[in-house]
């Protein structure tokens, strides 16, 4: 006896197998889509407009401001975790000193997540090509997708952590222990396992500062808190002076300590606390030194900032 099919069966089996066909299509052209990226004009309008002024053109940056991407790129990518590190530094930014070919770079890289997945794709796949980049890229190497870089913000990570993923994939050792803070390893003064803060003391005759730190300070003050309260701390539209007399009526005859711990704490405005202890340090120094404080042999460290008292001097 010859069996009859349900036609509700029937219709369900072609349902399925339409629904099946129609899924591993669109995976398919999601597939197509990625590996048929078409970057390269992208990345290079994105790089030129948002990196340049910083990374230069070349990508051989500026010595001691603003790192190479030329040459570094393909050391970050031959790390275990180096492709996930340089998507994550585009998106979230970096924040904390970092050494290329033996060079010191202590600035905040700002974050740029807010640009497209398409954009911050091809400008990585750019600065992974670029200026030779492409002949020194590992073997197993694949070019960057909007789907990479839209699976790495998941990670929903902060610039510092970006610094930190940095020595765990092998691109830095560990700083020791204080040196953040106290900035020696820049030049600035004694080595911090020499200072005991127990044995310093500051005052017009010994200094409150090095020269370093000052200069140092209004670079950082140049950069991550000038466009708010304006050049030589004299204020803008948008924040208020720090020697005015406004500003000495809040902090007057206060510790420096209380400037420092809201400082580094609340700014800059738009990501605070992000900024390396040691450049919160060297924007103390050069509040200081703006305000008439003398600089000396002892470098500024926390620690120590409850010896100093604000005045308008």
């Amino acid at each position: 006896m010859n069996s009859v099919r349900p036609r509700s069966v029937e219709k369900c089996s072609w349902r399925s197998l339409a629904l099946a066909v129609t899924v591993a299509f669109l995976l398919a052209g999601q597939a197509y889509a990625q590996d048929d990226f078409e970057w390269r004009d992208l990345g290079e309008q994105t790089y030129t407009v948002t990196c340049a002024s910083c990374h230069q053109s070349n990508g051989e940056g500026v010595p001691g401001t603003f790192p190479p991407l030329a040459g570094h790129v393909p050391d970050i990518l031959a790390q275990g975790g180096g492709r996930d590190h340089l998507s994550h530094t585009v998106l979230y930014g970096l924040n904390g000193q970092i050494e290329v070919s033996g060079q010191s770079y202590d600035g905040n890289m700002p974050a740029w997540g807010y640009l497209g997945d398409e954009d911050l794709a091809a400008a990585l796949n750019y600065v992974a090509s670029a200026w030779g980049n492409e002949a020194s890229l590992p073997e197993d190497f694949a070019w960057y997708g909007p789907d990479d870089v839209a699976s790495a913000r998941e990670a929903d990570l902060t610039a510092s952590d970006v610094y930190q993923e940095r020595y765990r994939i092998g691109l830095a050792q560990p700083e020791p222990e204080g040196a953040d803070a106290r900035g020696a390893d820049s030049g600035e003064a004694q080595d911090p396992d020499e200072i005991d803060p127990s044995e310093i003391s500051y005052s017009d005759d010994t200094g409150y500062f090095t020269e370093q730190q000052a200069a140092q300070g209004a670079e950082a003050y140049a950069e991550h808190c000038a466009e708010c309260h304006g050049q030589g701390l004299r204020g803008g539209f948008h924040a208020p002076a720090l020697t005015s007399l406004g500003f000495f009526r809040d902090y007057g005859g206060q510790p420096m300590s209380s400037l420092h711990g809201y400082v580094s704490s609340r700014m800059p405005p738009a990501s605070p606390g992000t900024l390396s202890d040691r450049t919160y340090v060297r924007i103390m120094a050069y509040w200081l030194s703006e305000n008439e404080y003398p600089a000396g042999s002892t470098p500024l460290i926390p620690e120590d900032m409850n010896q100093i008292t604000i005045e308008n001097r």
